[in-house]
């Protein structure tokens, strides 16, 4: 009983610190705009900027992952369909080829030493 009591309080107390901050923020605003606004008309519009700006934000930022999340999504498939399976075979015949080339320079290094 008393951890939910607790939790209770500390979501008041996080959720009321939220709000003094985002009044400190907005007050300069709302006394830019109460030079031709009233005080109440002013920081509605204050809140309105504020929650625009917030959404616009968030909006650009999912619409990026969005984007970069079917980028990654399509690449994905890219791997696992028939071209993707033959792009991995060349880079598994290069990978082949290197390893060949590199154990035959190290024979040649072997020889070179015993000579």
């Amino acid at each position: 009983m008393a951890l939910y009591a607790t939790s209770l309080v500390v979501g008041t107390v996080i959720l009321l610190i939220f709000a003094v901050l985002l009044a400190y923020l907005i007050y300069p605003l709302v006394l830019f705009l109460q030079h031709c606004l009233p005080r109440a008309l002013a920081i509605a519009i204050a809140y309105l900027l504020v929650a625009g700006v917030l959404a616009a934000g968030i909006f650009i930022v999912t619409s990026s992952l969005i984007r970069q999340a079917s980028a990654l999504a399509q690449s994905i498939q890219f791997l696992f369909n028939h071209q993707g399976s033959c792009q991995s075979n060349k880079y598994r015949s290069f990978n082949k080829i290197s390893k060949v080339y590199s154990a035959a320079y190290e024979v040649s290094q072997t020889v070179q030493k015993q000579s």
